[in-house]
């Protein structure tokens, strides 16, 4: 009887410790094979993106809370989808500016069609307590450049210049008719605000400057503060 009990004792150790060290490993992979195996059903809900206007743009532009917007390199590597992509977004800006159809939209257009190469800059910008990513879309076409801010379409820059001469004189168009579409574009935008934009139209190479790049120029864009005091005779709101 004894003998019989000191076996059932042993095997009793032996069972114990066999539970206490292989039961939880049992345990874990039932538990691992369950999660993994298990459906559940449940609902995402993204955060609502900030939204942004051209007016808040242009006032962190023209406060100079936007450095660096001009990308160091002329163009970047773009898939077809994507230079369509950006071609049609050039093109239609300046149908906003120009209108469309028109005679400047048209003389701009074919500059595009023609060969037009495109560079991007990315910027953080902290909008109404959001984070925004602000993507800077530089255009390069012969005889014209100019920067917009790609979700909200905002020129922030255009020249043109050519060795022959203005975009008024290209296109036949007076001066007050580009300033007046000019005007048109930005006005809505600056509406309410301190902030101005600036255009100017050089048909003389007599002045120093103009004869330092021997080429005429069409400018327009926004004015930054810091420039106001220099372009003061040109710019107008």
């Amino acid at each position: 009887m004894t003998i019989a009990k000191n076996i059932f004792a042993l095997l009793l150790v032996a069972v114990l410790s066999a539970a206490v060290i292989f039961l939880p490993q049992l345990w874990d992979s039932h538990d691992n094979h369950r999660r993994l195996t298990q459906e559940k059903g449940w609902n995402y809900i993204d955060r609502v993106s900030a939204n942004i206007t051209a007016s808040q743009v242009a006032a962190l532009y023209c406060e100079g809370e936007l450095n660096n917007i001009y990308s160091d390199s002329l163009s970047f590597d773009l898939t077809v989808s994507e230079r369509e992509r950006l071609h049609k977004s050039a093109s239609a800006i300046i149908n906003d500016v120009f209108g469309e159809g028109s005679i400047v939209s048209d003389l701009l257009g074919k500059r595009l069609e023609d060969k037009s190469d495109y560079s991007k800059r990315s910027i953080l910008a902290i909008i109404d307590g959001h984070a925004i990513v602000l993507n800077f879309i530089s255009v390069y076409a012969e005889e014209v450049n100019f920067v917009f801010e790609e979700k909200t379409k905002l020129v922030i820059s255009f020249s043109f210049a050519s060795y022959y001469g203005t975009l008024i004189s290209e296109s036949g168009i007076s001066e007050k008719e580009i300033g007046a579409l000019v005007k048109n574009y930005y006005s809505p935008i600056l509406k309410n605000t301190p902030h101005q934009f600036y255009f100017f139209n050089r048909e003389s190479l007599g002045d120093e400057e103009s004869q330092k790049y021997d080429l005429f120029f069409t400018d327009f864009g926004l004015l930054r503060y810091e420039y106001e005091k220099d372009m003061s005779e040109i710019h107008f709101n």
